[in-house]
């Protein structure tokens, strides 16, 4: 479910059980895709895979899966945010000065 009073990310979702228990959040580099998805007719589930015990920090608790249909004209992971740097010449260029080390740079 969307969470719009969520004051880090409106655009956040929630994860939520059928019978109204809160699992979790879903990463905020999978939510326009998912918020895509969950638009669309096709069918849309998650699965929680693996749970993990403290210590672990809260959101590294829950592992799930997602499945879902989706049609021809459907790209997972099509947006600007997923898109190669590779020739990029500002990508480059910022790559190059951060794995330059300081001394070589001066």
């Amino acid at each position: 479910m969307l969470d719009l009073h969520n004051a880090y990310n409106p655009r956040a979702l929630l994860l939520r059980t059928q019978d109204g228990y809160n699992v979790g959040y879903l990463p905020d580099y999978m939510v326009e895709d998912v918020a895509s998805l969950v638009d669309r007719p096709q069918q849309l589930e998650i699965f929680v895979e693996r749970l993990n015990l403290p210590p672990l920090p809260v959101h590294h608790r829950v592992l799930c899966r997602l499945v879902a249909s989706w049609g021809a004209d459907y790209m997972p992971y099509g947006s600007t945010t997923y898109q190669s740097l590779a020739g990029n010449p500002q990508a480059q260029q910022l790559d190059e000065q951060l794995t330059t080390p300081a001394s070589a740079a001066e």
